[in-house]
């Protein structure tokens, strides 16, 4: 008999495995990345079978190997969401983003992924699909201490000028000048440099509350995924798949 214990998580992947069973990928504030086999998890009508992106508390059973077993799940009252095609591909998007690069602080990375799809699962309109994405990269590189003062250069200390333009520098993984930089593909203009200004200091929920006009929106989105893309060395398959495309 294996060791059996629970932890909170949410449900970042799920697949088939031989001819009944099904694994799903779980990513809990004590363990990051986890990946549990659920017997008879697609043929039986009382086996546990927690969509992908719930939230809950798993029970799970460890053997001697370091196989896990899910054994129980108890879902928050939100799940299973219900989610349109836009709000599918940015979920899809986050919790691929937090298996890939949220174990270094597993706690702080649960707690955000949660909050972004609650946050997802209380507008389906693109502007908040959007929005969401930006916040939980923007979060994301917070944690990690890729965000540098937006006032001032972090290389060459010079203050910018107000209608600056900021560059992201793929050495530092953080924005600096024009001269600074090594690469001038992925840069912000004066408003979105105000608007991460003003969110640098929020939590996840607070910032979300900060209003951006669509077409802001959709940009400062697509600079995000393309410092994602960086972040992970390419590996991000929602965005090679194209579904954030649309």
């Amino acid at each position: 008999m294996g060791r059996e214990f629970r932890t909170p998580a949410v449900v970042t992947g799920t697949r088939k495995t031989g001819e009944s069973n099904a694994e799903i990928t779980l990513f809990s504030p004590d363990s990051g990345v986890l990946r549990a086999t659920v017997y008879a998890g697609r043929s039986s009508s009382k086996a546990i079978r927690p969509p992908l992106f719930s939230i809950g508390e798993f029970f799970l059973q460890k053997t001697a190997s370091g196989h896990y077993t899910l054994t129980d799940a108890r879902l928050v009252e939100a799940c299973p969401f219900e989610f349109t095609l836009g709000q599918i591909a940015a979920a899809s998007f986050i919790t691929e983003l937090a298996n890939l690069t949220g174990e270094s602080d597993s706690r702080g990375c649960f707690v955000l992924l949660s909050s972004a799809l609650l946050a997802l699962a209380g507008d389906d309109s693109a502007n908040n699909c959007d929005r969401v994405m930006i916040q939980f990269v923007w979060q994301l590189m917070k944690n990690a201490g890729f965000v540098s003062p937006l006032d001032c250069c972090p290389v060459c200390s010079r203050t910018y000028t107000a209608d600056e333009l900021l560059f992201f520098s793929t050495n530092l993984n953080s924005f600096c000048c024009e001269n600074c930089a090594e690469d001038k593909g992925i840069f912000i203009g004066p408003g979105a440099r105000k608007y991460f200004l003003i969110t640098s200091s929020m939590d996840f929920d607070t910032a979300l509350t900060v209003p951006l006009n669509d077409a802001t929106a959709r940009r400062l989105r697509t600079v995000m995924v393309r410092i994602s893309v960086h972040l992970t060395a390419g590996r991000l398959k929602t965005v090679r798949s194209g579904m954030l495309d649309s």
